[in-house]
This record gives structure tokens, C-alpha cells and sequence, in this order.
């Protein structure tokens, strides 16, 4: 058993459960993730808008599938979800959770378990800074379809500061808690608070990178860097 300090969850789609190696995008099978990653893994999440529950979680397969889109412009919503549940259905959760895109790689596990992430509520090992942000980024990513097509990501704060989250990003419970209760996803939250937040991200174009940059600052939950845990991911 693992005596790690945080849990991991990592995002993925059901496209890529067998593994991707597409333009900008390099990812092994849920398989090999899990052979990698081994006890130190929670779960993986993908959506799934076809199924009847909320959730539905494999906790010996440690898969999370959420009713709602796969697709790469619901990434915020599908995220949030995974936080969601972590969150109010993980009874036995860690202080800190910590989330990867299905790209990375656990280098150094004893590394990993002796890391302590004591005085972090937002943080991670990769941080950008306000003059790298570019306001149109994911046009190259949504279909032509999406609500977030031609649109440009408003930016109110010119010192916007984010943790890429492909590098993984670092919560503490309570910046999780807050983050929830911001948008009114409680336990029990019903279908219609989701759907607002949707439409917030809809609205604002935001990825959950710099999304969450921009939470915490309304919050005044401050980024901090954190040092190498021995996980590697997309920077």
C-alpha cells in the first residue's frame, strides 16, 4: 500500500482508452497507465453523455465515467465533476489531490510518497506567467460546432499566473471545497447548477488551466510553485 500524501486522477476520453499518438497529443492505454501509476492512482475520468448516472465509478478498475461530453471544449465541466466526486463520494481521500492528463509518466515513486505538500492550496512544478497567455488558443482545438468557436477568451487580469495543468496541477481539500461552493456544485447539486457552469465556461473560453487561475484569484487562494514529485507530464 501505498503511504503517498495526495491522491492522483488523471483525465482521458474513451477515444484514447487504447492510447493516441496524434498531432501534439502522445498518450499510452488506461492499461499502461495503470501498471505505471500502480496504488498511487485513484482514477481515471472520461464522460460519457449516454449513461444514466451521474457517476459511475470502478473502484478496482479505478476508472471514473461522468454523463457528460467527452469532447476537448467540456474539459472544464468534466474536470470539475472529477473534483466533484473526489471530493463528496471519496471517503478515505488525501489532503491534497492532484490531477495529470493521460500523457504522463510516475518517474520516481519514492519520490512521490515522500513528497509533503503541507502550505498548498493551488500549485504545481510548471507555472506560467500573465505575459505567455494567448486568448484564442483553443481554436485550434474545438470543432467549428462549439459554442467556444471564433470566440476569444476575455482577460481581466494582465498578471494572470496558472500551473499548466498537463505538468499537474495541486489542490488542497479546502481549494477544492472552495472551488465547488463558487459555482454551487454541493453535494446533491442538482443538473441545473452544472449546466450554468458550462455556460460560464462557455461564456468566458476559458481552459481549466487558466480558468482556475482566475477562480483562485477571486478567491485570494495565491499559486505557489511546487518542486519536482516525480511525475512528468505534458509541458
Amino acid at each position: 500500500m501505498t503511504n503517498s500524501h495526495a491522491d492522483i486522477i488523471i483525465l482521458s476520453c474513451q477515444k484514447y482508452k487504447h492510447g493516441d499518438i496524434s498531432s501534439g497529443h502522445s498518450s499510452g492505454s488506461w492499461c499502461n497507465i495503470k501498471e505505471n501509476f500502480k496504488e498511487n492512482l485513484l482514477y481515471i475520468f472520461s464522460g460519457d453523455e449516454k449513461q444514466e448516472k451521474l457517476f459511475e465509478y470502478n473502484e478496482s478498475m479505478k476508472e471514473l465515467s461522468i454523463r457528460t461530453s467527452d469532447e476537448y471544449d467540456n474539459i472544464p465541466t468534466k474536470t470539475w465533476l472529477a473534483y466533484y466526486f473526489w471530493f463528496y463520494h471519496i471517503l478515505n481521500k488525501k489532503s491534497h489531490l492532484i490531477t495529470f492528463g493521460d500523457d504522463c509518466t510516475l518517474m520516481d515513486e519514492k519520490l512521490f510518497i515522500n513528497t509533503k505538500f503541507n502550505g498548498i492550496d493551488y500549485g504545481g512544478n510548471c507555472i506560467h506567467y500573465g505575459s505567455t497567455w494567448i486568448n484564442n488558443w483553443h481554436q485550434t482545438k474545438v470543432k467549428t460546432s462549439s459554442h467556444q468557436y471564433n470566440k476569444i477568451s476575455p482577460r481581466p487580469n494582465i498578471n494572470t499566473n496558472w500551473v499548466h495543468e498537463g505538468a499537474g496541477v495541486v489542490f488542497s481539500q479546502y481549494a477544492i471545497e472552495c472551488l465547488l461552493k463558487k459555482h454551487k456544485l454541493y453535494l446533491g447539486s442538482m443538473q441545473l447548477d452544472i449546466d450554468n457552469f458550462t455556460k460560464y465556461v462557455w461564456d468566458t473560453c476559458w481552459y481549466n488551466d487558466v480558468l482556475l487561475s482566475h477562480e483562485f484569484t477571486e478567491l485570494n487562494i495565491v499559486i505557489k510553485p511546487v518542486e519536482y514529485f516525480g511525475i512528468t507530464g505534458d509541458k
